[in-house]
C-alpha cells in the first residue's frame, strides 16, 4: 500500500488512519490524490457513502463558518483500504 501511494502521490503522510467525522474524511479525500486509510476495524454507512462516491467521483458539500456560503469539495481518486471487519455487515457497501 505505501509504495504504491509512493509512486502516484508522494505525500509527507504515505497512510492515515480513518477519521472519526465525515468532514474530516472529506478534506482527506480532496487533499489527497490516492488517500490510503489502513489498521481499519469498521466503517460506518455514512463513511461507506463517502468512499463510494470519492471512487465513483463526487462531492461534498457543507455551509461554511459565520456565511452563508456553501463549501464544495470534489474529489474523485482511488482509495486504499486496509484492515479487518466484517462485509456483510454492510449491504450497500462498495469496497
Amino acid at each position: 500500500m505505501k509504495k504504491d501511494r509512493s509512486i502516484v502521490d508522494p505525500a509527507v503522510r504515505d497512510v492515515v488512519s480513518m477519521p472519526t467525522s465525515k468532514e474530516d474524511l472529506a478534506l482527506i479525500l480532496s487533499n489527497n490524490y490516492m488517500p490510503c486509510f489502513d489498521n481499519l476495524d469498521n466503517i460506518t454507512t455514512e463513511k461507506s457513502d463517502m468512499l463510494c462516491i470519492a471512487a465513483t467521483a463526487g462531492g461534498f458539500s457543507k455551509r461554511t463558518l459565520y456565511s452563508d456560503d456553501e463549501t464544495i469539495l470534489y474529489f474523485k481518486e482511488p482509495v486504499s483500504l486496509n484492515g479487518i471487519w466484517e462485509l456483510e455487515e454492510q449491504r450497500n457497501c462498495c469496497l
